[in-house]
């Protein structure tokens, strides 16, 4: 891996982590950062999605007390998108093998 290389995936990590601490949406620059140092989209999309997993655990945990009172609204939409989440994962398998 070559010194540019390891240097656009550094400064990808910090300019997604920087926009996913203002306003979420870190795969504006996450995603297409993996695909430019060479990984395969599908493992990009895991590898992107894999790592974004804590932004999504903080972004919780910073929002418990707006949270507040709203917890069935919030386990309805954590069950729905995560059972989007496995059917998508399930079609992603079967389109590309």
């Amino acid at each position: 891996m070559s010194f540019w290389l390891i240097l656009l995936i550094f400064i990808g990590g910090i300019i997604g982590g920087i926009i996913s601490s203002i306003a979420g949406g870190a795969s504006i620059v996450s995603y297409p950062v993996l695909l430019l140092s060479g990984v395969k989209p599908i493992f990009a999309n895991i590898t992107n999605h894999g790592a974004l997993i804590f932004d999504y655990i903080g972004a919780i945990v910073s929002s418990l007390r707006e949270l507040k009172g709203h917890w069935r609204t919030t386990i309805f939409y954590a069950i729905s998108s995560s059972i989007g989440a496995i059917a998508g994962t399930y079609l992603i398998i079967g389109i590309s093998s």
